[in-house]
């Protein structure tokens, strides 16, 4: 099946400088809310002739590998992110506290979280670093909601 995200891909990578505002993709979506089809192209606006839809197979997978590497590398920027944002704030609970020996900790596992990007199998093969967090200050739990709904109101009737 061609994934919509991946047609979108390929098409920025064979055709530099186009945008979504160059073509129109649609897809189908299934009642699971999941594309269950092709996508295809609806219209075109660039100079460069359109992909036939027999081409649009090969096109992807041409750059399929790169999507994928692509979206790893999104995914592993996104947990580093996280990471040093959390990495931060224990600093910054470490120096009101006045804890220089966790500060200096925590500083060194910064500087490892912001290698991550330079290990030779990033982003298929991270080798992540040891990050000693603090519990939460609060937990929310979750608690089933077991109760029946509320009964409909009452149906008036209409007022003359």
């Amino acid at each position: 099946m061609i994934d919509i995200n991946l047609l979108a891909f390929a098409l920025s990578q064979a055709y530099p400088g186009s945008t979504r505002e160059n073509y129109f993709l649609s897809y189908h979506v299934g009642i699971d809310g999941k594309q269950d089809a092709d996508s295809s192209i609806m219209s075109w606006t660039l100079d460069a002739p359109q992909p036939t839809p027999d081409e649009l197979p090969a096109l992807c997978e041409k750059y399929r590998a790169q999507f994928e590497e692509d979206g790893l590398t999104k995914d592993a920027q996104a947990i580093i992110e996280s990471m040093l944002m959390q990495i931060d704030h224990e600093i910054k609970e470490a120096q009101h506290k006045g804890d220089e020996a966790r500060v200096q900790l925590l500083h060194d596992i910064r500087q490892k979280m912001l290698d991550v990007p330079n290990q030779p199998g990033y982003p298929k093969d991270i080798e992540w670093p040891d990050v000693p967090l603090s519990p939460p200050q609060t937990a929310y739990e979750f608690i089933p909601v077991t109760a029946s709904p509320p009964p409909d109101p009452p149906i008036l009737p209409p007022q003359e």
